[in-house]
């Protein structure tokens, strides 16, 4: 989601604290005391550093807000993403640093960002040329819309220049954002996320999306010190470390299901088959989690629309028929009233 478009009815409640101390020191070389921003909302600093702690939602915007308006901390998600390392995604950095190949590492993130970022998804979307790795926010908006767009951004940048100081090939060509350099005070972005490196890679500002663009023709090359065995192995850590995340949140398990389809969205039916329960529990668990399947449906047809009608360029009337509606008429009213503008607006 684009931080410009208003979206309501998602279920996040809350932010895993993974990476709560590479924050911490972040903040500390700007003279920032992340201890004393929880304080302020009478958290307690320690609990977040424990295994498997989490933030509730509404708390982490209050930080982020506090970091950025309070402090004036403009970049806090770009500092996050360029001081991970690897070695700090646990399993799915062993699976990262062994990926056999670029297009590897992209699906990686497409299938368990839930884990490390709720509230992301990721598309990834073939081109005759490239390869268009869209990123939609289902859920923050603003400062922290921004937060994580930044620092996703910048930790698969850093991620790149380190593949290619290990002798791989420059891979990414465009990064794109739906905020503006004006607005968002990004004059000097450029520079924390390196673009003006030898791999030339072009900017673009106030899209109707995120994404990053990578060339079509490298991604399937093979990456210098990959290791498929250990690979394999993290994979399968990473798939125990999600089916552990996702096994009370029926949300997340329908939208991964319904991901898994380009063409027409599956019906409730079907979809209550592929998750092994009933229509009415599926209501039931749904309603539980503050959603619907209606709600659910929606988000993955306009989603899918961003990327049909802006990364692949088809027209309102292609687009209203690949998505599985009778008329363009009623995909362009459904548009509207979830993105409070037609597609001609952006």
């Amino acid at each position: 989601m684009a931080s410009n478009l208003e979206i309501t009815g998602n279920n996040v409640s809350s932010v895993p604290t993974f990476y709560i101390m590479q924050l911490e020191k972040v903040l500390a070389r700007k003279g920032v005391a992340l201890a004393s921003c929880l304080d302020k909302q009478g958290l307690c600093y320690e609990q977040f550093k424990q295994a498997g702690a989490k933030m509730a939602a509404e708390h982490f915007i209050i930080l982020v807000n506090t970091l950025v308006e309070g402090y004036g901390i403009k970049r806090p998600g770009v500092l996050l993403g360029e001081a991970l390392q690897l070695i700090h995604h646990g399993p799915f950095g062993l699976a990262i640093m062994n990926s056999p190949t670029v297009i590897d590492i992209i699906s990686l993130f497409e299938r368990f960002i839930a884990m490390r970022v709720p509230g992301l998804e990721l598309h990834i979307i073939e081109k005759p040329n490239d390869i268009v790795v869209t990123v939609h926010d289902l859920y923050w908006r603003e400062h922290v819309h921004q937060f994580f767009i930044d620092a996703l951004t910048s930790a698969l940048l850093n991620l790149h220049t380190s593949l290619i100081s290990e002798g791989n090939s420059p891979v990414i060509s465009r990064v794109i954002f739906d905020y503006s350099t004006e607005k968002r005070g990004c004059k000097s972005y450029d520079q924390h996320l390196h673009l003006d490196n030898s791999a030339h890679i072009e900017r673009f500002y106030d899209q109707p999306y995120c994404a990053i663009v990578l060339d079509k023709s490298k991604v399937h090359q093979p990456l210098v010190n990959s290791d498929k065995v250990s690979f394999d192995y993290a994979v399968k850590l990473c798939e125990m470390e999600y089916e552990a995340l996702v096994v009370d949140n029926i949300t997340e398990k329908l939208r991964h299901f319904l991901r898994q389809h380009n063409a027409t969205i599956p019906s409730l039916e079907k979809a209550a088959d592929a998750l092994c329960i009933s229509k009415r529990t599926l209501h039931r668990q749904l309603d539980k989690e503050n959603t619907s399947f209606r709600k659910e449906r929606e988000k993955t047809l306009m989603r899918k629309a961003l990327d049909l009608l802006f990364v692949k360029r088809l027209s309102v009337k292609q687009t209203a028929y690949q998505l599985g509606y009778t008329e363009p008429t009623n995909f362009r009213r459904a548009f509207v009233n979830y993105y409070g503008r037609p597609p001609s607006a952006f």
